[in-house]
Order: structure tokens, then C-alpha cells, then sequence
């Protein structure tokens, strides 16, 4: 789908949303820059996932902190020249609804299919566009 090459950074790399985006993005060679707060449950997903070195940029920091998200992305683009592609989570999601029924939620590895579609040339034409995700009733 047109996403050999480019660089996608992904936020929340380790959480269930995010591990399941990192997999995604993993069969699409594109160059990945992951982050998280934890340096060694990015290390993990990255052997789980046999993710190539020369592929990856592993990153862990508090991105709530404003000085480490701009370290972040100077250590993307001191890599990589920049970003093409932020598919961001956040481990807050479930937290701020600890009453849902999670199991009605789409799955993240749907959720990951869907950002790999939008983030590829094919979806060009939805630049902007805000598609909502709803689980099933």
C-alpha cells in the first residue's frame, strides 16, 4: 500500500492498541519509530516482532513531558529526516472509562488495518477526514 520507506511513529508502542499497530506497520517496511515509557518493554515488542535494527528507532519517554516530545521527534528526524506518519495512542483511553464494556470495542488489530489503510496513498483522498470507530451493539 505504498508505505515502503516511509516513517511512521508510533505513540504507545507497547499498550494493546499499540502493539497491535507496530505489528501492522511491521509488514509494511516502513521505518518505525516507536515509543513508550518503558526502554525495556520496547526492546521486547521489538524481538517479538523481529523488528530489523536498521528499521527501528526505539525511544522511550514520558511524552506527557514537552522537552521529551521534542527530543522525540529530533531523534526521528536526526535518523530519518522526519515523520510521514503518526498513528498516536494513548494508555489513557481505557482509564477514562472504567464502566465500558471493552469487549464491545472494535478490535485493535482492526483499528491497526484501518490506520495502515488511511495512512497509504490509496487514501489519499480522505486527507482530513474523521471516521469514527464504533464498537458493536
Amino acid at each position: 500500500m505504498g508505505l515502503q520507506d516511509k516513517v511512521v511513529l508510533i505513540t504507545g508502542a507497547t499498550g494493546g492498541l499499540g502493539s497491535a499497530v507496530v505489528r501492522a506497520y511491521a509488514t509494511t517496511g516502513a521505518r518505525l519509530a516507536l515509543t513508550a515509557r518503558s526502554q525495556d518493554t520496547l526492546e521486547k515488542l521489538a524481538r517479538e516482532v523481529e523488528l530489523p535494527a536498521e528499521r527501528t528507532l526505539l525511544y522511550a519517554a514520558d511524552l506527557a513531558v514537552a522537552e521529551a516530545a521534542r527530543a522525540l521527534v529530533a531523534a526521528v528526524a536526526a535518523r530519518w529526516g522526519g515523520v510521514d506518519v503518526l498513528p498516536n495512542d494513548s494508555p489513557a483511553n481505557r482509564s477514562q472509562t472504567p464502566t465500558a464494556d471493552y469487549a464491545r470495542w472494535v478490535k485493535p488489530e482492526e483499528i491497526a488495518a484501518a490506520l495502515i489503510y488511511l495512512s497509504s496513498d490509496e487514501a489519499a483522498a480522505l486527507n482530513g477526514a474523521s471516521i469514527p470507530m464504533y464498537g458493536r451493539m
